[in-house]
């Protein structure tokens, strides 16, 4: 039953896209013989004929209705992003970074996925139009049809356009269907999360490809050799690293009793924020002095402990307070299964913490284990727990250590994570 309705919805999702091409080009004789095989295609049936003859004059409309709103309130613009949401995440901190560098050209952005929170909308806001879209990705095959339609005429006749995409699924259902005028560029912030599969078969449309740190870019070269993509495309990937603000001078830290580790960011299954938890009640039984303090949102995975020996901070937008948890935190703390490169990281090392990470995606390119941070390596969550409870206690133990590690943080955040070019840099990769 459900396969026999999958397949009538597929083919009726084909007549629909026959019958709107055959219009927008001004064959009206083709589309009618579209909108006619529908009484040939379906199964006989007085409701299914009427819904399915209402359904494509219908859909004629309302594209060209939600266009009409389109051209009367977003105004044109050389610069259109495709990000997913505006919560609180490391990416989402990247995005609102570049707007700011294009806040001159005064960009559109759509948001095509739900948003849990609204940290960085407000910010969002201050560089350019948002349009949110509340997840069309999730829209039913009518709607996510006209909205689809619609953004992309929309694209279609904007001049001398540049897209800028990021880990949105839905642009990359609409790519084919843009001029081979508009120029594409889009940004890979890890591997791992899917949006390198659902963007491949697309490759050869895509003009640039952003890639923030070289583990990225080798990853990417194996991808495409495994797929037999010609190595040309792989000279389209460029790496822009991601920037942090340093202060000239290193923050002294006061020493006190209490020690803080810090988790900032959300509650997502890839960070895995029960394994923290079980290497802090080790960490608890030994050393009562320990404070773990959570930044973020969406903590579901705590939301029914009765464990009240940690603090939920929730999330922040303003950057003066977030500097101030993490100029009172010793040590940042990561466990996450996958990465890029965590922007907390730099934020951390930069204000002189100590980020204790899993050695997965770009971290194990600037964390030196003993140097300026310690590397986790081992996956195994019994063993993942007591490494980290370890690494926790041998520091809290030794104050010294902390200000040694702690100095030497700072200064591989001040020689490395300003990346003074990283506007110029995108600027010059969308040609403004």
């Amino acid at each position: 039953m459900v396969v026999e309705r999958e397949k009538e919805n597929a083919e009726s999702d084909l007549i629909l896209e026959i019958f709107y091409r055959n219009c927008e080009k001004g064959k009206f004789k083709e589309a009618l013989n579209s909108y006619l095989s529908l009484f040939d295609r379906q199964k006989f049936s007085i409701k299914k004929i009427i819904k399915s003859a209402i359904k494509l004059p219908l859909c004629l409309v309302m594209i060209n209705f939600v266009h009409l709103l389109f051209r009367l309130f977003l105004p044109s613009r050389r610069i259109i992003c495709f990000f997913p949401v505006y919560h609180i995440g490391g990416a989402e901190r990247v995005h609102a970074d570049i707007l700011e560098c294009l806040k001159k050209e005064n960009p559109i952005i759509f948001f095509t996925e739900k948003s849990q929170d609204k940290t960085f909308k407000k910010e969002f806001a201050e560089y350019a139009r948002i349009v949110d879209l509340h997840g069309v990705e999730h829209y039913n095959h009518f709607f996510f049809f006209v909205f689809s339609k619609a953004i992309i005429k929309f694209l279609n006749q904007q001049a001398d356009l540049k897209i800028l995409v990021s880990n949105s699924p839905f642009f990359y259902r609409i790519i084919d269907q843009l001029k081979s005028d508009i120029l594409i560029v889009d940004i890979i912030h890890a591997f791992g999360g899917g949006i390198e599969n659902i963007s491949l078969p697309f490759v050869s449309r895509i003009n640039k490809r952003v890639v923030i740190t070289p583990s990225t870019k080798l990853l990417l070269a194996e991808q495409y050799e495994e797929n037999n993509i010609p190595d040309s495309y792989l000279e389209r990937a460029v790496l822009i690293e991601n920037r942090v603000y340093v202060p000239a001078e290193y923050c002294e830290r006061a020493r006190r009793d209490k020690i803080i580790i810090l988790f900032v960011g959300r509650d997502s299954d890839e960070k895995r924020i029960p394994i923290l938890l079980s290497a802090y009640q080790k960490i608890r039984q030994i050393n009562k002095n320990v404070i773990l303090k959570l930044v973020g949102s969406n903590f579901k995975s705590i939301s029914e402990t009765k464990n009240n020996e940690f603090v939920i901070v929730g999330p922040i937008t303003d950057h003066a307070k977030m500097a101030g948890y993490y100029k009172e935190a010793d040590m940042l703390i990561i466990v996450s299964e996958s990465e890029g490169f965590p922007m907390v990281i730099m934020e951390a090392m930069a204000l002189g913490v100590i980020p204790i990470a899993t050695a997965v995606g770009g971290i194990p390119i600037h964390i030196r284990t003993g140097e300026n941070g310690f590397l986790l390596t081992n996956f195994k969550e019994d063993l993942l727990i007591d490494e980290l409870s370890r690494v926790v206690l041998e520091l809290s133990a030794d104050p010294e250590r902390r200000d040694r590690l702690s100095r030497a943080a700072y200064e591989y955040a001040k020689n490395y994570f300003q990346n003074r070019s990283f506007c110029t840099d995108y600027k010059r990769i969308l040609d403004v």
